[in-house]
């Protein structure tokens, strides 16, 4: 994607550019994991419990957040911070 291409992208391709880019970077993630865990668990004392890819992965403390769909309220006002920050005009 060219520079131009980029600053074209709209709020919400560029949502879902950065969206394409965080799986990715999951699935990445989940590919090392399993090469630890696979070697971990070939190394690991017989006696204790096996290892899971999950005991691996960087963002398994962290609870998923739901996107909740915004309320007009929640919309109009962060329209009016925006047009603020930019220091825009209402008409």
């Amino acid at each position: 994607m060219s520079e131009e291409e980029y600053w074209g992208l709209t709020q919400p391709e560029l949502c879902a550019l950065r969206d394409r880019f965080m799986e990715q970077e999951e699935r990445l993630d989940r590919r090392a994991a399993l090469v630890a865990c696979v070697t971990a668990n070939c190394h690991r004392d017989p006696r204790k419990a096996a290892l899971k890819i999950e005991d691996f992965m960087p963002q398994t403390d962290k609870p998923k957040e739901e996107k909740k769909q915004m309320s007009e309220e929640e919309m109009l006002l962060m329209i009016k911070v925006w047009n603020e920050a930019l220091e825009g005009t209402v008409e």
